[in-house]
């Protein structure tokens, strides 16, 4: 009865367990009120595409168009990887790379190892920011036929925000047509984002409420 009626807040002191937070609430709780503005950089999905930027920078920088198993390792065993890939071929992947030893991943081992996969064109070499742009683009496509039918939820909320500044981002390339190199690329990503925060909205008169420190000024709870 507490949660429903709006008797109950969850304070953070550290603003940066939001998202551990929403991801680890009880079922019980069905209404809840974040008044928080959340980072974009704190998201899961920007963690996941700079591991893809990492992976392709690191390749471009020793032009093999071979992929370095360590950046592997952090794309397949990233959440937002598990939403494309088949849980046992990604098993088996990392079991073939450890037994074999390899330290370096090409396209082809890699299409061979994820036929099962819908995962479009995440490991296609990007040669040209273009490349990049479109890659994540898709990625982003590919991510709403996930959220179809899912209801406000969080990952939705992020989705939409990053989304704005990646369409931000291509319209300056394209309307100015310069040439930039993926590391410039990744660096005037990371400056749009980090300007970016996800506006949560919920009803406050209901459910649990979760603000941080300053919001929680004035405000009375009967559990806190």
């Amino acid at each position: 009865e507490d949660l429903d009626n709006s008797n109950t807040a969850i304070v953070l002191a550290d603003e940066s367990l939001l998202f551990p937070v929403l991801h680890n609430l009880p079922s019980t709780i069905k209404k809840l009120n974040v008044t928080i503005g959340s980072p974009l950089k704190n998201t899961t999905l920007f963690a996941f595409v700079e591991a893809l930027f990492k992976m392709q920078i690191y390749a471009e920088k020793h032009q093999n168009n071979a992929y370095y198993y360590k950046d592997i390792i952090s794309v397949i065993e990233h959440p937002y990887f598990s939403k494309f890939a088949d849980a046992d071929e990604v098993l088996s992947f990392k079991r073939f790379i450890i037994k074999d030893n390899i330290v370096f991943i090409s396209k082809i081992i890699l299409d061979a190892s994820f036929k099962k996969s819908e995962l479009s064109n995440i490991f296609d070499i990007w040669k040209e920011p273009e490349d990049a742009l479109s890659c994540i683009s898709r990625l982003i496509e590919d991510l709403k036929l996930f959220l179809v039918g899912v209801d406000a939820s969080i990952e939705s909320e992020v989705l939409i925000t990053f989304y704005n500044c990646w369409t931000i981002l291509n319209n300056l390339l394209v309307e100015n047509n310069f040439g930039i190199e993926l590391k410039t690329l990744q660096i005037v990503m990371q400056q749009l984002v980090a300007k970016e925060t996800i506006p949560f909205k919920g009803e406050p008169l209901k459910g649990v409420q979760l603000m941080g420190i300053l919001e929680s000024r004035t405000l009375d709870f009967r559990n806190v």
